[in-house]
């Protein structure tokens, strides 16, 4: 487990890591992991990463909407399917 400055805490999976490493491989950003792609100085930003997540979910034949914050919820509600109700993540009580 990882924490932020903010406490809210996250697992980093390894097969993300190895995506990611894989990325970074590839692409060598200088500046910034995700770049933006119509200004590679400057970093990916929330109306790009909304874009990424819209596309990704017509590419998928999702119905619903995808959004970032939507991605978020699919994360705790999984986790929760795996460790059953309780307290996880820096302490935060998730479960019905």
């Amino acid at each position: 487990m990882a924490c932020c400055e903010t406490s809210r805490c996250f697992a980093v999976v390894l097969m993300l890591r190895d995506i990611l490493l894989a990325y970074w491989r590839w692409r060598r950003p200088q500046d910034w992991l995700f770049p933006s792609a119509m200004r590679p100085a400057d970093p990916l930003d929330p109306s790009g990463i909304r874009l990424i997540c819209r596309q990704a979910g017509k590419r998928a034949g999702i119905v619903q909407r995808v959004h970032p914050h939507l991605l978020r919820h699919s994360c705790a509600t999984h986790l929760l399917e795996k460790v059953g109700e309780g307290r996880i993540a820096g302490g935060s009580r998730i479960g019905k």
